[in-house]
């Protein structure tokens, strides 16, 4: 009997269940070809853009050359962002060029900062500062 099982008939206990714990292996694409792509490819010089597959998915580098969002603003509705630079130095929102601030609506100021983590990578994938030699790329990273 799983230990699950004889603690739910235990009547000192409430419920339990069994913690799962799952991972997935190193994907391949469906033609056969590695999912993370070759140093070689032509692309932003961040280190970690070579394992951003959505961003060559939708061909980010070619779309590049037609624009990187420059003079969009983009709404990031989330948890808030961590603003901090390439040497993890944190920034004021004043400093920032190229930010909006937002609004805290769970603690009711005018400090959006990410506590959860969320919003800082959605806000990161959308204008994350590119060609930088720091990180990884963003998709529109002029936003």
């Amino acid at each position: 009997m799983r230990l699950d099982e004889r603690l739910d008939e235990d009547e000192r206990v409430e419920t339990s269940e069994p913690m799962y714990d799952y991972s997935i292996g190193r994907q391949e694409r469906l033609d056969g070809t590695p999912a993370v792509y070759a140093d070689d490819e032509p692309g932003p010089n961040d280190p970690l853009y070579q394992f951003q597959w959505h961003l060559h998915q939708i061909d980010a580098y070619q779309a590049w050359s037609a624009s990187r969002g420059t003079g969009i603003v983009v709404a990031v509705i989330d948890t808030g962002v961590l603003y901090a630079d390439s040497g993890d130095r944190f920034r004021k929102v004043e400093d920032l060029n190229a930010f909006v601030p937002g609004y805290d609506f769970v603690d009711d100021d005018e400090e959006p900062l990410d506590e959860h983590g969320h919003g800082t990578h959605v806000a990161g994938s959308v204008a994350q500062t590119t060609d930088n030699e720091y990180g990884g790329a963003g998709v529109a990273p002029g936003a």
